[in-house]
């Protein structure tokens, strides 16, 4: 009798319960699956396993599985729901630089006359463009930090669905934040580029 190390029988889920190895011949069921680990620098194959078992279980019939492709046999779904999720995370970063162009590009046309004024008065361009993209950025960050909070706050409900991954990570939280100003940054980039070169003689006829 002896102890070995934690076994994990399900690839994707955590370990449960405990387990016992019998010798194959105390087996009353037939035996179904073996776990077989090959010396060093030798292929395991079908042959060599129905030649060594056969002597005492002629009636067994050999059916050879490497781990790894057992591995990635069972990891298929995992990972196309990763995958999935990863596609509809980065649809929504796509999604929120889009509509923080969009607001940029409004808030930039909305203050026209106050850019025109600020040029006329001698500003320089870096000026405008270091005005829209604050704004931009202090608005995502009053956001990103409402967000991550509910998300702190929620974090417990998301643990079950969530492998060796702590909900409340600081890293994850940092880099969600992170990835949200740069967002924010290029979405905004456009719309004060554009407010830099606003001709002021034209903007302040107008009006």
């Amino acid at each position: 009798m002896g102890v070995v190390a934690n076994l994990k029988l399900s690839y994707g889920q955590p370990e449960e319960g405990a387990t016992v190895f019998l010798p194959i011949g105390s087996l009353v069921s037939p035996l179904n699956r073996m776990l077989i680990r090959a010396a060093p620098g030798h292929t395991l194959r079908a042959t060599d396993l129905q030649r060594a078992i056969n002597p005492r279980m002629p009636d067994v019939r050999i059916g050879l599985t490497y781990v790894p492709d057992s591995i990635d046999a069972v990891l298929v779904h995992p990972r196309f729901r990763a995958a999935l999720l990863g596609a509809l995370a980065l649809t929504g970063v796509l999604l929120a630089a889009v509509g923080l162009f969009a607001v940029g590009t409004y808030d930039a046309a909305a203050r026209n006359h106050e850019i025109a004024l600020r040029i006329a008065l001698g500003a320089p361009p870096s000026h405008v463009r270091q005005l829209i993209l604050r704004d931009a950025w202090i608005s995502t960050a009053l956001g990103a930090l409402a967000g991550l909070g509910i998300t702190w706050a929620i974090a417990r409900l998301m643990q079950d669905f969530l492998f060796r991954t702590d909900a409340r990570e600081p890293l994850y939280y940092v880099a969600a934040a992170a990835m949200l100003m740069i967002s924010a940054g290029i979405g905004a980039w456009f719309p004060a580029l554009r407010a830099s070169r606003t001709d002021p003689i034209t903007v302040l006829k107008a009006h």
